[in-house]
């Protein structure tokens, strides 16, 4: 999939979902502050989302990285 300006759609997408992700982390962790005293008065809805939440939003990060190495190497990957 490739826009007409030489642009892949799929690296934005990719992109997208990176900046969704952090977001979800960020928010997450501003939500649900560690301590132990906050995780033993958790139901235990909140806690799997906590923990749900905040493994996906960390997979933005790598995601980053590898758009970065993408985008800095001189050859097209195919």
């Amino acid at each position: 999939m490739k826009a007409s300006n030489n642009r892949k759609i799929s690296l934005d997408f990719a992109r997208s979902f990176a900046i969704l992700a952090v977001l979800l982390c960020h928010s997450i962790e501003f939500a649900y502050p560690i301590s132990l005293f906050n995780w033993t008065y958790m139901v235990p809805f909140d806690q799997y989302f906590r923990i749900i939440g905040f493994t996906l939003g960390r997979l933005g990060v790598p995601i980053f990285l590898a758009l970065t190495g993408y985008f800095l190497l001189s050859e097209e990957i195919s």
